[in-house]
């Protein structure tokens, strides 16, 4: 059903974005992928996000094409690319569901 953007408004105003911003923010989180360039210091190469969703089998994460294909791209560049899922090391290359 259409809503007006008076609807809109009225529901931004009742806080209703601030609670829907807090939900993504709860189920949400970056991916990031980087190489050593010296013993202490990385360079960042990208990074993307990733957003989690339980379909009644476990959660899993879901991310852009786009994202994935620039972490591929950049394995195929560099040799020593790490990848960070949030706080955790995670290569989801390896974990990959589909494209």
């Amino acid at each position: 059903m259409p809503t007006s953007e008076e609807d809109g408004r009225r529901l931004i105003a009742a806080g209703y974005s601030d609670q829907v911003t807090r939900m993504a923010n709860d189920c949400s989180t970056w991916l990031v992928w980087y190489r050593p360039v010296s013993e202490s210091q990385y360079q960042i190469i990208n990074c993307g996000s990733v957003f989690f969703v339980d379909a009644g089998a476990g959660p899993f994460g879901v991310t852009a094409s786009h994202v994935i294909q620039g972490l591929l791209c950049a394995k195929q560049n560099y040799q020593d690319v790490g990848v960070q899922l949030g706080n955790i090391a995670l290569d989801p290359c390896l974990l990959l569901l589909g494209d």
